[in-house]
């Protein structure tokens, strides 16, 4: 039996669920937000399959969500096994983004639902580069200017392709940039009085009580970390 042999007899075994994809429109909830994000025919639209992160990353590689195929299961296997193969060879790669070989490849091969690790080493692989939100935070995941926005918000997961300046400046002026998936936030220790100030004035977190006195470094950052 064969490396590729293998792979498939291993995710043979693996549920993976054959949802059907649907096709929404945002519904803007006021007058700015309808100038900001309908600015193209087609907007945001939700991922429904199981494996949400691994559908991202197929439908920006093809950038035509309205032509569908029907045989979901078997498009996710062959496209496990592509990324899989490309891993290893040229598992290298990972460790420009201090990820490892194994725990990729195990979640991949795996995994129902691969984590956002597994997403930001597709995106390097397949030279891609994503903005990926969740709740007042976003990440920048590949090595470019990003193109795509992945929102993940009460566990669904949408995606912007091809999206506009306007919506990626949007969000870049108003969440908070974390740099590091597994800690977004450093130690308190880290930040001054200034830098908690400038997190709280960007993601919208008053920096006074209604009576007006100074709330304290130690009760900011909780709070940055309740909406991190």
């Amino acid at each position: 039996m064969n490396h590729t042999q293998k792979i498939l007899s291993e995710l043979d075994n693996i549920f993976i669920s054959n949802n059907k994809y649907n096709l929404f429109h945002v519904v803007p909830k006021n007058t700015v937000k309808e100038k900001l994000f309908n600015t193209q025919k087609i907007d945001m639209f939700y991922i429904n399959h199981q494996n949400k992160l691994l559908w991202c990353i197929y439908y920006i590689l093809k950038l035509d969500t309205e032509n569908f195929e029907t045989n979901h299961f078997k498009i996710e296997q062959d496209f496990k096994i592509k990324n899989i193969e490309m891993i290893n060879k040229n598992p290298d790669l990972l460790k420009t983004i201090k990820l490892k070989h194994h725990d990729i490849v195990h979640d991949l091969m795996h995994s129902k639902s691969i984590d956002i690790l597994s997403l930001q080493a597709l995106c390097v692989y397949h030279d891609i580069t994503c903005m990926y939100v969740e709740n007042k935070k976003y990440f920048i995941l590949g090595n470019n200017e990003p193109k795509h926005i992945i929102i993940n918000h009460d566990r669904k997961i949408g995606i912007y392709l091809d999206a506009n300046p306007i919506k990626i400046n949007y969000y870049q002026n108003n969440y908070y940039h974390a740099k590091n998936i597994k800690k977004p936030m450093k130690s308190i220790s880290s930040y001054s009085i200034n830098d908690i100030h400038d997190i709280c004035i960007k993601i919208n977190i008053p920096i006074r009580t209604n009576e007006g006195k100074n709330i304290n470094k130690k009760n900011l950052y909780e709070e940055i970390l309740r909406n991190l």
